[in-house]
């Protein structure tokens, strides 16, 4: 019986709460740790934390950024969270190296301007929904997510952008490719009944 989701863990963040999280949905996930390991799973969830160069250069070491490069996401959904949603995307102003491209777009710095607002964004923020997509249409309008980001992405295709949040700007914060590759900038799995809510629809997900 194959497991239902792979974390995959390349050495930039802690994945320990997301595995915890799942445990509490009651879903069965594993720890991905090489390329030999992504068949072995129907779905693949991507965290992150930290600098985005850094975070392609551990994917690389680890072997799994050339098979994530060609995903198929309607084989295999991939939901991408923090960084691993920025990582979806071709790159990012924070460094040079090529993200995975599975999103067409790129990452952008917040800029305080005359706003006086402090970068990080770093905590609460409410998530509305764009068009139909499952990443988050279907959340309610009391919701709330918990956020610790430097940038934010800019798809290049506005239908791929599922969600949008406001800090400084309005700034996307969940990407749907329309084939099967989500993305979050939230950490769904620190946001209690919220984030629960929205792994359960991954886990539930076509492939």
């Amino acid at each position: 019986m194959r497991a239902p989701v792979g974390v995959i863990n390349y050495g930039a963040g802690n994945i320990g709460s997301i595995i915890n999280m799942f445990a509490r949905i009651g879903a069965e996930a594993v720890v991905v740790s090489d390329a030999s390991q992504l068949e072995s799973v129907e779905r693949l969830l991507l965290p992150g934390v930290g600098h985005y160069d850094h975070g392609v250069r551990q994917l690389k070491r680890s072997g799994m950024y050339d098979r994530l490069v060609d995903h198929d996401g309607h084989r295999q959904p991939l939901l991408g969270i923090c960084l691993g949603m920025q990582l979806l995307m071709d790159g990012s102003d924070e460094g040079e190296e090529a993200g995975l491209g599975l999103v067409p777009g790129r990452c952008r710095l917040f800029e305080p301007g005359e706003s006086g607002m402090k970068v990080p964004h770093m905590g609460w923020s409410s998530v509305t929904a764009h068009g139909e997509s499952p990443a988050i249409s279907a959340q309610p309008e009391d919701n709330r997510y918990y956020f610790v980001h430097s940038y934010y992405v800019v798809p290049e295709r506005r239908e791929q952008v599922a969600g949008t949040s406001h800090y400084i700007t309005d700034f996307c914060s969940a990407v749907d490719s329309g084939s099967g590759v989500l993305g979050y900038q939230f950490h769904p799995e620190k946001s209690h009944r919220f984030g629960m809510s929205l792994l359960k629809t991954f886990l539930s997900t076509p492939c």
